[in-house]
């Protein structure tokens, strides 16, 4: 079997966030089985990418440049999900540093902590310490001898997703500035 994806630069970069944003708050966006802010969070980024580097309108036709920016821009806010690949961005970077077992704490308002487990320490009693004493995180173990076998291992929590957010910071700059009076084609 063989599977063939044929991607522009921000669709994939857009699939890579999806997926991660899967992997890592638990919430299916990818399979369509997602709290409605993560599944809207995800139409309005396609919808403002599709405007600004395909110049036509996507899933959400009916609704103006402005009125998108700031639904997104709302979204955004409340569910921290730009925030929270911001912050996996940055433990990719320190763990691509680092030999032995990570434990990755996600808060509730996105942010990350990333903790490396001592050397003589269980890795398992250390991650259940963690876990115990943060239970309204999401907290996951993440052990490997080397930081490479760390990232294969796990390259969902460490795919690079500063691509999207470039791009995506990008095109809200694109349609802002094209302003409410454009007339894209439809898609």
């Amino acid at each position: 079997m063989i599977e063939v994806q044929y991607r522009t630069i921000h669709t994939h970069a857009w699939a890579t966030a999806n997926e991660v944003v899967t992997m890592t708050t638990g919430q299916r966006t990818k399979f369509n089985n997602a709290d409605d802010t993560y599944m809207e969070y995800f139409r309005l980024s396609s919808e403002i990418f599709a405007r600004a580097f395909d110049r036509i309108a996507g899933v959400c036709s009916e609704k103006t440049n402005s009125e998108l920016l700031e639904k997104f821009s709302y979204l955004d806010a409340t569910t921290s999900i730009s925030h929270r690949l911001r912050h996996l961005n940055m433990a990719r970077e320190q763990i691509d540093h680092f030999n032995g077992g990570v434990v990755l704490k996600f808060a509730p308002d996105g942010s990350l902590t990333v903790f490396y487990v001592p050397r003589f320490e269980n890795a398992m009693e250390f991650y259940f310490k963690i876990e115990k004493s943060n239970p309204d995180d999401d907290v996951v173990l993440v052990n490997s001898s080397e930081a490479g076998h760390i990232r294969s291992a796990y390259r969902n929590y460490f795919s690079d997703t500063s691509e999207f957010l470039s791009l995506l910071e990008s095109a809200r700059t694109i349609i802002s500035e094209d302003g409410d009076g454009v007339a894209y084609e439809p898609g």
